[in-house]
């Protein structure tokens, strides 16, 4: 009677554990997660809502045409959104979120982060840091950051540009599909062997 008891108890506290931690399979950046499909992402995003609406009156124009095709037909499309002003912070600047649809799915989502505790809490322990030391023109050098998680489905990086000519300092955090990362990593690597 006992032994059944132990299984019970362990199958419980292992439950437990495991449900605290953080999955970065679903990671929800501003409601969005990697794989979520077009039709819940333009129910959160207002302003592609209009763009596609837009579209539909206009087919004709040739920014359309790829997002009429990422939204009903399964095609590819970069999309950019705006997040709405903070009312508790008016004076926080609105952020550009972009978002690749392929296929009928959220493959990509990039936006700066105010809070990174908050998105290592989301993810959980890095899979790499490294720190990437810079230097410009002029001779000036700085250490920008790069902090990657890597799980079965995704792949997150949060990346902080502290080259001094630059305004925001926000780290950046890009979560794409693991298709969509190796789809960017070959098309980088052919980019490098043709600009050599």
């Amino acid at each position: 009677m006992r032994l059944p008891l132990i299984y019970l108890v362990l199958a419980v506290f292992t439950g437990t554990v495991h449900a605290q931690a953080p999955d970065s399979n679903h990671v929800d950046i501003n409601g969005h997660f990697i794989g979520e499909p077009v039709t819940r992402f333009l129910r959160l995003e207002r302003d592609a809502r209009e763009d596609v609406d837009v579209c539909r009156r206009n087919s004709i124009r040739s920014s359309c045409q790829g997002l009429l095709a990422a939204v009903d037909g399964g095609g590819r499309a970069e999309v950019s959104t705006e997040t709405s002003r903070d009312l508790d912070n008016p004076d926080r600047p609105v952020v550009s979120i972009e978002f690749v649809l392929d296929k009928g799915k959220v493959v990509k989502v990039s936006i700066p982060v105010d809070n990174v505790g908050e998105i290592a809490k989301k993810f959980g322990p890095p899979t790499h840091e490294s720190i990437i030391p810079s230097r410009n023109a002029s001779g000036t050098t700085w250490e920008n950051h790069l902090t990657v998680w890597e799980s079965p489905s995704v792949y997150a990086t949060l990346y902080q540009d502290n080259n001094p000519s630059v305004q925001d300092h926000r780290p950046l955090l890009v979560m794409e599909s693991l298709e969509e990362h190796a789809r960017e990593d070959t098309a980088a690597r052919v980019q490098n062997v043709a600009t050599q």
